[in-house]
């Protein structure tokens, strides 16, 4: 165990991807490594990437290029990139960053204080710089985790992956098939964190109305249970996919005032043409009726979508 070594850490892209890096800073710590305010005062700078858009991939690449400088100032730093954009470019970031002594792609990042073990006594060579593997796991409450959200509110991630296959979309490929965390688990890490003063948690995940499918369960249920088994102030709801909101979630959210009517649907188009080549289920009439379903019900509600123009 490396015990004191500074670790400075930038999480870039979605709120699914700042889990991921609260997961590591709860690794560090857990392996004695020291977190720091700023990456001049870091011997270790560890950059989780988004790759998903190529905005996203521009902006990693900077933040990157910037570290690397801080790196020729100081030669014994060492530069550490994780997630999205190392799983989708590996090899090409491997040969075109010489700087960066390790690339750990959306798999890896679960032992990310062994691979800094091994980079700190530099065990390895040149040719082990890069870890890629298919996306196979799935987080537990067991994973320890350092929340760096407002103390009032978090995350919790409750599925990784997506088997929805977009045309348009990277996340399968990125991320892996759709993958469930258990109920009971999820209960516990929800029951840890309004323990912890936080009041409003916000469940997470590439299409939360597919939690629990195949598997028994669903997202109402789940709802239910960690709204009987905690005393959470607010939940909120970050994603729903259009063709998969029921009646059965709409009924609960008209009747449970911690469950907000705040609906984040991303309708992506609203041309039946262009939604087949996009390989979306939802249609422009379905898209309409379940907008008025939603006003229909919870006259009040937030709704947020995304367009692709």
């Amino acid at each position: 165990m490396i015990k004191d070594k500074a670790v400075f850490m930038v999480s870039l892209g979605c709120p699914k991807n700042l889990v991921d890096s609260e997961v590591m800073l709860g690794a560090f710590y857990e392996a004695g490594y020291s977190v720091c305010e700023s990456p001049e005062q870091a011997e270790i700078i560890v950059i989780n990437t988004c790759g998903f858009i190529q905005s996203a991939v521009e902006e990693a690449v900077e933040e990157i290029l910037v570290c690397c400088r801080l790196k020729e100032e100081d030669p014994d730093k060492k530069i550490v990139v994780t997630g999205c954009l190392v799983q989708r470019y590996g090899d090409e970031l491997s040969s075109e960053l010489p700087e960066v002594d390790f690339f750990i792609g959306t798999e890896g990042f679960v032992e990310i204080a062994t691979y800094l073990n091994q980079l700190c006594e530099r065990k390895y060579g040149n040719d082990q710089r890069t870890v890629l593997a298919r996306p196979v796991s799935i987080m537990t409450s067991d994973w320890p985790r350092y929340i760096s959200t407002p103390a009032h509110r978090a995350y919790l991630k409750i599925m990784e992956g997506c088997s929805n296959r977009c045309t348009y979309c990277l996340i399968p490929s990125l991320r892996g098939e759709i993958r469930n965390r258990g109920m009971e688990d999820l209960v516990v890490e929800a029951r840890r964190l309004v323990k912890a003063g936080v009041r409003e948690i916000t469940l997470v995940g590439q299409d939360l109305t597919s939690y629990g499918a195949g598997d028994k369960g669903s997202l109402t249920l789940l709802l239910e249970n960690i709204l009987a088994e905690t005393g959470v102030d607010w939940l909120r709801l970050l994603y729903l996919y259009p063709d998969k909101i029921g009646h059965d979630l709409l009924d609960l959210m008209a009747t449970e005032e911690r469950l907000l009517p705040y609906f984040d649907i991303p309708l992506q188009h609203i041309s039946d043409h262009i939604l087949r080549k996009m390989g979306r289920k939802t249609r422009e009439a379905t898209a309409y009726k379940l907008i008025d379903r939603i006003r229909g019900r919870l006259p009040e509600s937030g709704i947020r979508t995304t367009f692709m123009v």
